[in-house]
């Protein structure tokens, strides 16, 4: 029985390329695009940049609680996913994906979102939280959650 799979002689002739594209119109959630971009020095100890953001997130929340709450946003969970192109300079982002990613400029509703994900899956019942991961990820959720940003252009 011969397997055709046993013939190693020669390098692969064909590569496989896995390309992601969003379905639909994205709101992308960026903590730098809104200028609540962080300031972490990567050389401190994890617990100390958790402790930071931690006194932050504290401090924030205690400015802004009734912003918070009131902000609309999703009652549903919703899967996110990392839109690493979106750091790119908004001109080139915008022609490769025309239409398809708009930025959020309201810090409020940056937050409020954030602080409520977990890994790519936003909880809304979740206590508000944020991580490093919420500094350096940004993540994109489908625009028809959220009415605010009209048709998302």
């Amino acid at each position: 029985m011969i397997n055709g799979y046993s013939n190693m002689s020669a390098p692969p002739r064909s590569t496989i390329r896995k390309v992601v594209r969003p379905v639909g119109k994205q709101i992308v959630f960026d903590m730098g695009r809104v200028g609540l971009g962080s300031s972490h020095n990567l050389k401190q100890p994890q617990y100390e940049r958790d402790a930071i953001i931690q006194a932050w997130v504290e401090d924030f929340v205690s400015k802004h609680k009734a912003e918070l709450d009131a902000v609309p946003r999703p009652t549903g969970f919703m899967v996110g996913s990392i839109c690493e192109d979106v750091n790119a300079p908004l001109g080139d982002l915008m022609r490769r994906y025309l239409g398809v990613y708009h930025v959020c400029t309201d810090p409020i509703l940056t937050v409020a979102i954030l602080g409520r994900v977990s890994g790519l899956i936003y909880v809304p019942h979740l206590e508000l939280r944020l991580t490093e991961d919420s500094f350096f990820n940004t993540i994109g959720f489908p625009a028809k959650y959220f009415p605010q940003f009209g048709s998302a252009s």
